[in-house]
C-alpha cells in the first residue's frame, strides 16, 4: 500500500486479519518519518499511530510531498503499504486473473452517490476498507471503481481506494485509474507524491499515457515548475508517446507568460521535429509574437512565408505584429511596404494596423508620414468611420478623432456605445470637460447607456466646470434608471456637494449612505469628515472620524 497519509492508521502487527492474503515480499529498504495530519480527518484518528513507513526506492529522495523533487534521480512516493511494492511482471503477477467468460456485475444495483457519502465519512484506512469489504470479491467492475476515484476529489481518499483496488480486490492494475489518481494529486499539489506514482505505475507494468503525461506538464507548468514539466516532457519524448498541437501550445504560452523565449522557442522545434504540423493561425502568431521578443525578426519572417507556403492565410494580427517586430528591428522600409501592399490587396486593414504603423512611423521620426496616415483616418474610404475613430482616439489624436467622431455622428454612422466610451476617455485625460460632456449628452441622445466608468468621468468633468446642480440631476436620473454605483462615484457625488458648499445635501447622501451595508464605512466616514474639516467644520469632522473608532470596537465584539 501506498503513502498513507498520516490521518489512516496501519495495523503493522503479525495478528493483522489481512496479512492472510497479502502476498510475501522482499523488504525494500525503509523510514520511518513522523505522521502528518491531513484537515479532512479527525484527530482520533491519530492516536494509535504516530508514525507511518516510507519504503524508499531511493534513499536520496525527499521526504517532502508538498514541494517538487530534484530530477537528476527519478524521485519516490510516499507509500501506505503493510509490505513493500513488489515489482509486477507479466509472468508473476499476484492478481487474480479475471475469467473468460464476463462475470455479472452489480454496478448497476449500487448507488454510487451513496457509496461516495460513505466513503467520504471515513476518517482511516481501516475504516475505508471496512466500507468496502462487501466488494472485494469484485462485484463491482473496474469502470465503475475508475469512475468511484474520478468522483472523489480527496487525494489521500483517493490514493486508499487505489490501494484498496490492487492490495485487497486485487482487481488488475489501470492506467485509467493512476490517471484519475495522479489529477487528484497533483491538483493537491503533492508533487513528490505524484513522482512516485509515476514509478509505481511502472512498476505493475502500466504505460503511462498520453493523457498521464499531459496532466503531469500541464499542473507542473501551472504552478510555474518549468523546469519539471520539461523533463516530464523529455521522459513523453523518450517513452515515444506522442503529444499533441494543445499539449505544445499550453507549454509554448506558458513560457510567453513567464517571459522565457528562449524555451518557448525550443517548444516549438520540439513541436516540429515530433511530427505536428500546426494549422491554426493563433498558434503561429504567438510564436511570431515570441520571435518578436527574442530579437528574431528573420525567424519571425520565415515563420510567416511558412504559413502562406501551407495555404495559411495571415489575418491582420499576423500583419500588425510583423510590421511591429520590423519596426523595431529598423527594417521600416520592409514594414511600409507590406503594409502598402496590404491595402492595395483588398485585405481589411483593422485598427491594429494602422495603429501599429503610426507608431512604427513616429518612433523612425517619420512624422510626415504619420501626419498622412492620419489625415488619411479623416475621410476613410477603406474602413469604417468608428474603426477610423477608434485608431485616433487610441493614438491620442484629439483634433482628427474630434473631427470623425463629428462628421460620423451627424452621419448617423456611430453605432457602437464603445466609441461613445473611448472619446469621453480620450477627453478625460486630455483634461477636456466640455468634449466629454459634448460626448456624453450625443450618446443619451442616441439612446445609449452609460456604465458606472462614463458616469465617474462625467461627473468629474461637471465639476470641473461648476456646474454641479447639472451633476446632481446625472446622477439622481442615472440612480432612477436602475444604475447601480461602486463607491467611488458616491463618493466624487459628496466631494461636489462639498466642493459646492452644500452641507446639507452632504449630511442627507452620508446618512443615506451609511445605511447601505455594501458601502466602504471606513472611506464613507474618511471622505466626510474630510470635507466638514474643508469648510472647517471641525466639530462635524472630529464626530465623523470618531465612528471609525467605534466602528473598529463592534468589530473587536
Amino acid at each position: 500500500m501506498r503513502c498513507v497519509p498520516s490521518c489512516f492508521q496501519l495495523d503493522l502487527s503479525p495478528s493483522s486479519s489481512s496479512s492472510s492474503f497479502l502476498p510475501f515480499l522482499p523488504l525494500l529498504n525503509s523510514h520511518f518519518y513522523p505522521a502528518r495530519p491531513s484537515p479532512n480527518f479527525t484527530a482520533s484518528a491519530l492516536n494509535s499511530r504516530t508514525c507511518f513507513l516510507f519504503f524508499a526506492v531511493s534513499a536520496s529522495s525527499p521526504s517532502s510531498s508538498s514541494s517538487p523533487s530534484s530530477h537528476s534521480s527519478t524521485p519516490t512516493k510516499d507509500i501506505w503499504r503493510r509490505s513493500p511494492l513488489h515489482k509486477t511482471t507479466l509472468s508473476s503477477s499476484p492478481y487474480r486473473h479475471q475469467s473468460k467468460q464476463e462475470p455479472a456485475y452489480l454496478d448497476h444495483s449500487i448507488d454510487m452517490d451513496e457509496l461516495l457519502a460513505s466513503i467520504r465519512q471515513t476518517q482511516n484506512e481501516q475504516q475505508l476498507y471496512c466500507l468496502m469489504s462487501p466488494y472485494k470479491g469484485r462485484q463491482l467492475s473496474i469502470r465503475f471503481m475508475v469512475s468511484l476515484l474520478s468522483r472523489e476529489a480527496d487525494w489521500q481518499r483517493s490514493l486508499a481506494l487505489l490501494d484498496w483496488i490492487h492490495e485487497e480486490a486485487m482487481y488488475s492494475p489501470s492506467v485509467f485509474a493512476y490517471n484519475v489518481v495522479l489529477r487528484n494529486v497533483l491538483r493537491a499539489k503533492q508533487w513528490v507524491v505524484a513522482h512516485g506514482l509515476f514509478d509505481e505505475m511502472r512498476q505493475r507494468a502500466l504505460a503511462p499515457d498520453r493523457y498521464t503525461y499531459s496532466t503531469l506538464i500541464t499542473y507542473f507548468g501551472k504552478d510555474r515548475l518549468f523546469d519539471s514539466a520539461l523533463s516530464w516532457l523529455q521522459k513523453m519524448e523518450e517513452d515515444r508517446v506522442s503529444g499533441d498541437l494543445v499539449l505544445y501550445s499550453n507549454l509554448i504560452e506558458l513560457s510567453r507568460k513567464l517571459c522565457d523565449y528562449s524555451k518557448a522557442i525550443s517548444i516549438f522545434s520540439r513541436l516540429k521535429s515530433s511530427g505536428i504540423t500546426p494549422d491554426l493561425v493563433a498558434y503561429y502568431n504567438t510564436m511570431i509574437k515570441i520571435y518578436g521578443k527574442s530579437l528574431e525578426h528573420e525567424k519571425a519572417t520565415n515563420l510567416v512565408q511558412e504559413m502562406q507556403s501551407r495555404g495559411i492565410e495571415p489575418n491582420a494580427i499576423t500583419y500588425s505584429t510583423i510590421i511591429s517586430i520590423w519596426g523595431k528591428a529598423g527594417k521600416l522600409d520592409r514594414a511600409a511596404i507590406l503594409f502598402q501592399k496590404l491595402r492595395t490587396s483588398g485585405v481589411e486593414i483593422d485598427q491594429v494596423l494602422y495603429q501599429t504603423m503610426i507608431v512604427a512611423y513616429e518612433r523612425a521620426g517619420l512624422v510626415a508620414h504619420s501626419k498622412r496616415l492620419l489625415h488619411e483616418l479623416k475621410r476613410p474610404d477603406n474602413i469604417p468611420r468608428d474603426t477610423a475613430i477608434l485608431i485616433l482616439s487610441r493614438a491620442g489624436r484629439i483634433e482628427e478623432a474630434t473631427w470623425v467622431f463629428r462628421q460620423a455622428f451627424d452621419a448617423g454612422e456611430v453605432k457602437d456605445i464603445s466609441i461613445f466610451g473611448c472619446m469621453i476617455d480620450l477627453y478625460s485625460r486630455n483634461r477636456k470637460p466640455a468634449n466629454v460632456i459634448e460626448v456624453f449628452e450625443k450618446m443619451r441622445e442616441a439612446g445609449y447607456f452609460p456604465d458606472s466608468n462614463v458616469i465617474a468621468l462625467v461627473l468629474n468633468a461637471y465639476g470641473k466646470l461648476q456646474e454641479f446642480e447639472k451633476a446632481d440631476a446625472v446622477y439622481r436620473e442615472m440612480q432612477e434608471e436602475g444604475c447601480v454605483f461602486p463607491d467611488e462615484v458616491h463618493f466624487q457625488m459628496l466631494g461636489l456637494y462639498g466642493a459646492k458648499k452644500d452641507l446639507s445635501k452632504v449630511n442627507s447622501l452620508f446618512e443615506r449612505l451609511e445605511l447601505d451595508p455594501n458601502i466602504n464605512r471606513r472611506e464613507l466616514y474618511l471622505v466626510v469628515a474630510s470635507i466638514y474639516e474643508r469648510a472647517n467644520r471641525l466639530n462635524e469632522a472630529s464626530r465623523i472620524m470618531n465612528r471609525i473608532g467605534e466602528e473598529r470596537t463592534l468589530k473587536t465584539f
